[in-house]
C-alpha cells in the first residue's frame, strides 16, 4: 500500500515537473519569438531611417549643387548679355540690332560646355514638383537653340532671365545697376519690354513641351536654309 502511495506521489511529482519544464520552455520560446520580432522591427525601422537619411542627404547635396551651378551659369551668361556686343546692340537703333555676329566658334564651344554641365547635374527623370530642375531643363534646351541664327540673341536673353530668377531665389543675388566699366547692366525684369516690345512668357514649361518647341525651331531653321 505504501509503495503504491509512493509511486502515485512520484508520478504526480514527475508530471508536475514535466508540466513546469514544458511551460518554462514554451514561455522561453514565446519570449524569444517576441524578442526576434522586436529585433526584426527595429532592424526594419533602422534600415528605413538609414534610407530616409541617405535620401535626405542626396537631396541636400543636389540642392547645393544646383545653387553653385546657377551662380556659375548666371555669371557666364551675364558676361555675355552685358558684354560689348550685346550692349552696343541694345543701344543701336539699326534693324539688325539682334544679329548673331556675337556667335563665334569659341562661344559655341563654351555654350556646349555650359549645356553639358547642366545635363550632367539634372536627374534622368525630372520631378514635376521641382520647378528649379524644370527651369534648368528650360535653360539647357534654350542653350541648344541659341546657336541657331534665328533669334540667337533673344535665346541668350531668355537664358539670362531664367538664371537671374533662379539666382535671386536660391542665392539671394542682387543685381548691380552698373558694371565695373560704368555701363548700365541689363535688368531682365524692367528692361525686357523696352528691348523686345512684349512681355516675356513667364510659364515654366515641361520637358516635353520644351522639346516640342526645340523640334519646331529646328524645322523652321531647316526650311530657312
Amino acid at each position: 500500500m505504501k509503495k503504491k502511495v509512493l509511486i502515485s506521489v512520484s508520478a504526480i511529482v514527475i508530471i508536475f515537473i514535466s508540466l513546469f519544464v514544458v511551460n518554462l520552455i514554451s514561455n522561453g520560446k514565446e519570449e524569444q519569438e517576441a524578442l526576434n520580432r522586436s529585433l526584426s522591427t527595429k532592424n526594419v525601422n533602422s534600415e528605413a531611417t538609414e534610407e530616409e537619411t541617405l535620401e535626405q542627404k542626396k537631396k541636400k547635396e543636389y540642392e547645393e549643387d544646383v545653387k553653385k551651378l546657377v551662380a556659375s551659369q548666371f555669371e557666364y551668361f551675364d558676361s555675355i548679355v552685358n558684354g560689348d556686343f550685346f550692349y552696343q546692340s541694345r543701344i543701336s537703333q539699326s534693324s539688325d540690332n539682334l544679329s548673331d555676329g556675337w556667335l563665334t566658334e569659341q562661344i559655341k564651344k563654351e555654350l556646349y560646355e555650359r549645356a553639358l554641365e547642366i545635363h550632367q547635374l539634372l536627374p534622368e527623370e525630372l520631378n514635376e514638383n521641382d520647378p528649379n530642375s524644370q527651369k534648368l531643363m528650360q535653360v539647357l534646351i534654350t542653350i541648344n537653340t541659341a546657336t541657331s541664327s534665328k533669334e540667337s540673341q533673344r535665346n541668350i536673353y531668355n537664358i539670362h532671365k531664367t538664371l537671374y530668377e533662379l539666382n535671386v531665389q536660391l542665392n539671394d543675388y542682387e543685381l548691380e545697376k552698373y558694371n565695373s566699366n560704368g555701363k548700365e547692366n541689363f535688368n531682365p525684369v524692367t528692361d525686357w519690354v523696352s528691348l523686345f516690345g512684349e512681355k516675356e512668357d513667364q510659364s515654366v514649361k515641361t520637358e516635353a513641351e520644351l522639346k516640342a518647341e526645340l523640334a519646331e525651331d529646328s524645322d523652321g531653321s531647316d526650311e530657312n536654309e
